[in-house]
């Protein structure tokens, strides 16, 4: 029986929050239990992730998710036909500063997308110390419609 993939956005509602470290620790998780991972790097402008893991074992991919409108379908769709060609067990979408806009508005579309390439869906809401993003996770079209949630808390956020 094949295992089950697992799809892990770091998402939150601002740039400094802790998703792109938050994004490494999920590679280096599935890497010590020998999974087959691809990073996707959603944010273009600073690709810290991509770098990271750019001459290693892990599958890179970038997509703009810093987008509006139907160019963000035009992202997703584009990077859910790589997804496809790989034979990733475990992918990690590192989100860009605001990506919480184009993700929940993509939602409907990401989710069953997701779960149709036989990944459960669980987003970790990077969540600042102020109830403003407490409030922004919990109302999160993404957060609320994936598999598994969590909320990690950074308290020394910028």
């Amino acid at each position: 029986m094949k295992r089950p993939r697992t799809f892990v956005i770091a998402h939150g509602d601002k740039g400094g929050c802790g998703k792109s470290t938050f994004a490494c620790i999920a590679v280096e998780y599935a890497l010590q239990r020998g999974l087959a991972v691809a990073v996707v790097e959603g944010d273009v402008q600073i690709h810290d992730v991509r770098d990271r893991y750019a001459d290693t074992e892990v599958t890179v991919l970038s997509v703009d998710l810093d987008k509006s409108g139907g160019d963000a379908t035009n992202a997703l769709s584009s990077l859910f036909r790589h997804v496809e060609d790989t034979e990733t067990d475990f992918l990690v979408m590192n989100s860009p500063a605001n990506g919480h806009k184009i993700l929940d508005a993509q939602a409907e579309i990401l989710l069953p997308v997701a779960r149709e390439l036989g990944f459960r869906v669980c987003t970790a809401w990077m969540v600042g110390t102020d109830a403003a993003s407490a409030t922004l996770a919990h109302r999160s079209a993404l957060c609320r419609g994936s598999d598994r949630r969590m909320a990690v808390i950074n308290r020394h956020a910028s």
